[in-house]
């Protein structure tokens, strides 16, 4: 009776008493640079080179997209384990000045059930393994600009569109013309 009496004492002064804990000094505590306060960012660095059927370079254009709200979701559900990943696809130009007929140029991971305008490949890459390699290349079918980029992703039956970019000056492409793609995704 005693041993309870003292161990409900014992508990009830714990559950009164503040808590408190001692921890050793952060970093920026002892000195150092304080650590980044913006949060993680996502960072989409496009590189597409155009050109000319006897390999010269006709034109490098090199530029940002930007995570959309819906490739944020993308994100949360593959950190979130349940979900499984998705096949990339990436689009550029648009609807009847595009040089790939009839709509925008499509390059895509092997395994998507729809007509593509060539093969994706997709690798880990980096100094830390820490970027993700989207790589094609395709040959235009007719005269016309890319002035919108997009990636999207596919997990069956839904596309899902991951960052986009609409370009202010368009690239301008002949016919004939091999247009590579790269795009690299960056984590800080």
């Amino acid at each position: 009776m005693r041993t309870a009496r003292a161990l409900a004492v014992a508990l009830a002064v714990i559950i009164a008493a503040p808590a408190w804990s001692w921890t050793a000094p952060l970093p920026e505590q002892a000195g150092s640079a304080p650590p980044p306060t913006d949060g993680i960012k996502v960072h989409g660095r496009w590189t597409i080179e155009v050109r000319n059927p006897n390999g010269s370079v006709a034109g490098r254009y090199e530029f940002n997209n930007a995570l959309i709200f819906s490739g944020g979701q993308i994100l949360a559900r593959l950190l979130q384990g349940n979900s499984p990943r998705g096949l990339w696809m990436v689009h550029f130009g648009t609807g009847t000045t595009t040089p790939c007929p009839p709509a925008s140029c499509r390059l895509q991971e092997p395994g998507i059930p729809f007509d593509s305008d060539g093969a994706l490949s997709v690798a880990i890459v980096g100094n830390l393994d820490n970027e993700v390699r989207l790589t094609g290349s395709l040959t235009a079918a007719q005269n016309g600009v890319i002035d919108m980029v997009h990636v999207s992703q596919y997990l069956n039956p839904n596309i899902t569109l991951f960052s986009q970019k609409a370009l202010t000056t368009p690239i301008q492409v002949v016919a004939g013309q091999s247009i590579a793609v790269t795009v690299v995704y960056s984590f800080s």
